[in-house]
């Protein structure tokens, strides 16, 4: 009889184990899951970030361009005579 009553405990043990790695199992497959989710969005905040600061660079390179153009061409000074200083008379 003890025999049968230590089997009856290791078949019961097993099916503990078992139903114990079943539910491990699937919550790591869940895990999982959310993981290679998480992957999926940074990988498109990188690319979104990526897109920006090619854009910036284009921009900065733009405006390099645009500077140095006006520095190399001066700017027209007003024709005509210049004024005099207007003074005013103290009271």
């Amino acid at each position: 009889m003890a025999m049968n009553r230590l089997a009856d405990r290791d078949r019961l043990r097993a099916q503990q184990d078992y139903e114990l790695n079943v539910k491990a199992e699937e919550e790591l497959k869940a895990l999982m899951n959310h993981l290679m989710h998480q992957d999926e969005i940074l990988l498109q905040i990188v690319n979104r970030l990526d897109r920006g600061d090619r854009e910036m660079k284009r921009l900065a390179r733009r405006l390099e361009e645009v500077l140095a153009s006006n520095n190399e061409t001066p700017a027209p000074k007003p024709a005509g005579p210049e004024r005099p200083p207007i003074s005013i008379p103290a009271p």
